[in-house]
């Protein structure tokens, strides 16, 4: 998530990408399609999990720690801008990479576990001086 961030920062990709999804009218054609309506969903997510994170941390230009109430929340729903648009393209991203994610884990894991696992077992059992049974 960091890295599609700082390259959305880059390019300044986030705030044109977040404002052509967010900014079509509700009930319009597009809605009639899946998948206008998860990445709109997938924008609403994101706004809002930027600033939870900006008022924790003190990042995308929010104060750390200051309790937003009912009011403030309205005004900033409208303010993607800047690092909270690169934010919530970044999670968009990682939100629609999760099938590529999960493939790529079930397709390397034999790997890993041939490359790393089993010479640290082996080296766990050499050092406890057991014999390790080959496989």
């Amino acid at each position: 998530i960091v890295g599609i961030f700082y390259t959305a920062r880059s390019l300044n990709a986030g705030e044109r990408v977040v404002n052509a999804v967010a900014l079509k009218q509700e009930g319009s054609i597009d809605d009639q399609y899946l998948v206008n309506a998860r990445l709109r969903s997938w924008v609403d997510e994101g706004e809002q999990w930027a600033g939870r994170v900006g008022r924790r941390y003190g990042v995308f230009g929010f104060e750390k720690g200051k309790v937003v109430d009912q009011t403030q929340t309205s005004e900033l729903s409208g303010k993607l801008a800047g690092d909270v648009a690169n934010a919530v393209l970044a999670y968009g991203a990682v939100k629609a990479l999760l099938p590529v994610r999960i493939g790529l884990s079930l397709y390397l894991s034999p790997m890993f576990s041939r490359t790393v696992v089993e010479p640290i077992r082996l080296g766990g059992l050499r050092l406890l001086g057991r014999r390790p049974k080959s496989m």
